[in-house]
Formats: structure tokens, C-alpha cells, sequence
């Protein structure tokens, strides 16, 4: 049985839940918290959201009220046998980086670790060790950077944003058909 240890989690400041609450388009599932010691500032909410409506500006909402993204895919079943199909949602890592979230997605490539290019705004982890460390470096404030906000978002934005792609695709064509008109011109 694979366990999908797929955390499309979002560490969440106080204050997550109520913007949940009046989504009803947005279904929440596997939503745990771990205990925190007396006299704690923040506290961590792991939890999957999935947008089953047309309303993407609640989910943007949602998004931009936490202060860091997980996903944690595992490609392993509980036997330690690699699974025959990771889980591809690399699309959710770009949307919180392209909320200005800084994002952290596990090295087994089932979350797309290709996407996180700059410490400034991800992190990979390697195992749940290393996940934690990450998450104790964020809590205390020492990751990200300031200006990692900022960072995540314009990586998402510049590289894989619709605009960008369309131009990518334009020039492509235009290259294409360019190509095509010298070639006949060259030939007759």
C-alpha cells in the first residue's frame, strides 16, 4: 500500500482557518497539528487544500495568509520500495511561489525539487531530518531571507507564468514560420 506521505501542507500563521472556513469551494483534508510548548509564538497546521470550484482568488487568499509551503511527496511505499508513479504536483509549489510564499518540497522528485532554484525563497530536504531542521530554521526566523517573498514570486512569475510561456511560444512560431519563408525563398 503506498503511503503517500504528501503533505501539500501549508504552515500556517494563526489565522488560516477562518479563511478556510468560508471557502466552501476549497476542501480540507488531513488537517493535524502537533502539540507546541507552553509560551510558543507560532504553531504549525499541515493540511491538503484542494480547489473543487472556479473561485482560484479564496485559494490565492489562503495562500497568501501562511507563511510557508511543504509539499512532501514520498516515492517510497511502506516497505521502503520505490513506487512505480511519483505524485506530480509541482503545479502547487508554483502557485504558493507565485503567491510570494517561500516553499519547501522533498529531494525524491516527486514534488518537483527542479523547481526550487534559490535558497532565498526554497528548500529541498532530504529526509525527515533534514525537513526538520528547515522548519526549526523558519520558525526561529533565520530562513528565508528578507526579500524571499519577493524572490518566489518573481522566479515564478518570470519563468513559468501563462504570459511568459505565450511569448515563448511566439517566438518559437515566429522563428518557425521565419525559417520556413527563407527556405522557399532560398529554393525557387
Amino acid at each position: 500500500m503506498l503511503r503517500s506521505i504528501l503533505l501539500t501542507a501549508l504552515l500556517a500563521i494563526a489565522g488560516i482557518a477562518p479563511a478556510v472556513a468560508q471557502a466552501p469551494t476549497v476542501e480540507v483534508g488531513h488537517a493535524w497539528a502537533r502539540a507546541t510548548p507552553g509560551g510558543a509564538k507560532t504553531a504549525a497546521l499541515y493540511m491538503t487544500l484542494v480547489n473543487k470550484g472556479a473561485d482560484d482568488d479564496r485559494l490565492v487568499s489562503i495562500y497568501q495568509q501562511a507563511s510557508l509551503f511543504v509539499q512532501a511527496s514520498c516515492v517510497r511505499d511502506v516497505y521502503g520500495n520505490v513506487a512505480a508513479k511519483t505524485e506530480l504536483m509541482g503545479l502547487t509549489t508554483l502557485e504558493a511561489m507565485a503567491c510570494g510564499l517561500p516553499v519547501i518540497v522533498s529531494a525524491d522528485g516527486g514534488s518537483l525539487p527542479e523547481l526550487v532554484t534559490d535558497t532565498r525563497f526554497g528548500a529541498v530536504f532530504k529526509d525527515e531530518v533534514d525537513l526538520a531542521s528547515l522548519l526549526r530554521r523558519h520558525q526561529s526566523g533565520i530562513w528565508p531571507p528578507l526579500g524571499g517573498q519577493a524572490a518566489a514570486r518573481e522566479h515564478a512569475i518570470s519563468i513559468y507564468s501563462l504570459a511568459t510561456y505565450g511569448r515563448k511560444l511566439a517566438d518559437f512560431y515566429a522563428a518557425a514560420h521565419t525559417r520556413r519563408i527563407r527556405g522557399r525563398v532560398c529554393a525557387s
